[in-house]
């Protein structure tokens, strides 16, 4: 189990507890490159839930693991839309300071569509990212 996927566990275990305030992960690198151990828990200190023990955690990654690779995987490509997003304001912006109504609804009906992005059918796994207005 890797960090990232340690961390999505945590996360969808623990929704209330705060990566880096409410815990920290360590992870062993054999050579500085290749991990040599899962990457397990070095720190819990959230005030209200008891500290998860390593064999909880295991037993969670084994029945799991599928489930918290696609959690991951939703996060980056929800991380990713955020930055189109970002984008997509921005040629909305443009858009309205020219007065272009033409351009200005496509980069809305753009930004709309990366909105939707979580809500279609396959995601994360299979999907199709909308296409930006020119």
């Amino acid at each position: 189990m890797t960090n990232d996927e340690l961390l999505a566990m945590l996360q969808m275990e623990y929704p209330d507890a705060v990566p880096g305030k409410d815990y920290l992960i360590v992870v062993t690198y054999e050579d500085g490159v290749n991990q040599s151990a899962h990457a397990r828990l070095w720190q819990w200190t959230h005030p209200t839930i008891p500290r998860p023990t390593d064999e909880f955690l295991n037993q969670k990654w084994a029945d799991n693991h599928p489930k918290v690779r696609e959690w991951k995987d939703g996060d980056y490509k929800r991380a990713e839309r955020n930055r189109r997003l970002i984008a997509a304001d921005a040629l909305v912006e443009r858009a309205i300071d020219k007065q272009d109504a033409d351009a200005e609804r496509a980069a809305r009906t753009y930004r709309q569509a990366l909105r939707d992005v979580p809500q279609q059918d396959g995601f994360p796994n299979s999907f199709e990212w909308p296409s930006a207005p020119k």
